[in-house]
């Protein structure tokens, strides 16, 4: 028998001798179905008449359209952060003194 053949052997033994980690299907989320039933039975008594399909599909939509003003206001936003980090260390060197470094002495 050949080294490789042992080593098959071996690997082989070992996998048969673990038992199976399968995973059991996971059923629906009870609760969850639940509370999504209890959220539209909620949004159709507070809007009567209305379809509560047709209300998140028109979310989705308006989402969807207001996405790249919202990249937008996200890039402008990271403009205005070096400033107001110089801004904050201003207002902590003068918080602690306001004299620049500490003289370093040598030992």
């Amino acid at each position: 028998m050949t080294d490789q053949s042992r080593y098959l052997a071996m690997a082989l033994q070992q996998i048969g001798a673990q038992p199976a980690q399968g995973v059991a299907p996971q059923g629906p989320n009870v609760a969850g179905l639940q509370r999504m039933a209890q959220d539209r039975q909620a949004w159709e008594a507070a809007n009567p008449g209305q379809s509560y399909m047709a209300h998140g599909i028109a979310q989705m939509g308006q989402n969807l359209a207001n996405a790249p003003g919202r990249v937008a206001d996200a890039f402008g936003s990271l403009g205005q952060v070096p400033g107001q980090a110089l801004s904050g260390l201003q207002a902590l060197v003068q918080r602690f003194g306001g004299g620049g470094m500490p003289a370093t002495t040598n030992i």
